[in-house]
């Protein structure tokens, strides 16, 4: 029994690995005796391939089936797993349970778990709860320190992400390219151009981070919605410089479409026309600069 049980979570993993999720589940399902290793692929499996949520349900399912077994996890891939998958769907009923019920002690001192939880909170709009793991974790990382960030931006409570972002640097933990995308898209939406020319020109040479298509986008659009149309876009991004010219088509489209957007908001037709001309070369498909 124990042989077939081997071969069966063999194969198990080779199913998800090749991202046949259906006979990795048809496998699980007719093994006789399911062991914790079993449960555990199956689970994450259904968390790493959600479709839109109704995965989601399952894999909440199956934790619960496993616990009835008798069966609890030994260490935290299990909950970030399933925490990962609250995140992405909203589900905080679900990863608060996990959090009170399961997530103390050994587990809690986890940063990854740490940091799973301050991510599911986060992206559910509870930021409080989100800020109250961090502050109790004893050891963070540039990945909790990101995962705060974001959840402060997130939850429109941009002045503390950027606090903890100073923080962050005068702590000696370099930011990387997901703690940039936080802070821009933060000032995309809140309105701080100064904030965004910032962090934008500090990327290379305070930190060795090459911007890519996010971070172009970003600062493109915070720009664009609050009028600086002309010369601060020029003089900050330059335009014809290397790096643009030798940006993607899509990256392209990106960011003459924002620069389209914000001429539009402040009723700039002269720039718009030659934005929508621009954009039109990159990608002729390009509906928003018609």
């Amino acid at each position: 029994l124990a042989s077939d049980r081997y071969l069966n979570n063999h194969l198990i993993d080779m199913y998800c690995k090749c991202g046949s999720l259906s006979d990795a589940r048809e496998v699980f399902d007719k093994m006789p005796s399911k062991n914790l290793f079993s449960w555990t692929m199956i689970i994450s499996a259904y968390t790493d391939d959600l479709h839109g949520g109704l995965l989601h349900t399952e894999a909440v399912e199956l934790f619960h089936w496993m616990l009835l077994e008798g069966l609890k996890p030994r260490d935290s891939f299990v909950f970030t797993a399933l925490l990962g998958s609250c995140a992405q769907v909203g589900d905080c009923r679900t990863g608060s349970w996990i959090h009170s019920s399961f997530l103390t002690g050994r587990f809690f001192r986890d940063v990854v778990v740490g940091t799973a939880l301050i991510n599911m909170y986060g992206k559910c709009g509870a930021v409080r709860d989100a800020f109250i793991v961090f502050q109790h974790m004893e050891h963070k990382n540039s990945f909790s320190r990101n995962a705060m960030i974001d959840a402060f931006c997130r939850s429109g409570g941009v002045r503390e992400g950027l606090d903890l972002y100073s923080a962050m640097v005068l702590d000696g933990i370099d930011p990387n390219h997901v703690t940039f995308v936080a802070l821009l898209f933060s000032c995309c939406h809140h309105g701080l151009p100064s904030e965004a020319l910032s962090f934008y020109r500090s990327m290379t040479p305070d930190h060795g981070i090459e911007p890519n298509l996010f971070h172009l986008a970003c600062v493109f659009d915070t720009l664009a919605r609050e009028g600086f149309i002309t010369d601060v876009i020029k003089d900050y991004l330059d335009l014809s410089s290397k790096r643009l010219r030798d940006c993607s088509k899509e990256c392209n489209d990106v960011l003459w479409t924002s620069l389209l957007s914000g001429c539009t908001i402040h009723g700039d037709k002269y720039n718009a026309k030659q934005a929508a001309r621009s954009a039109l070369r990159s990608n002729a498909k390009n509906s928003a600069a018609y």
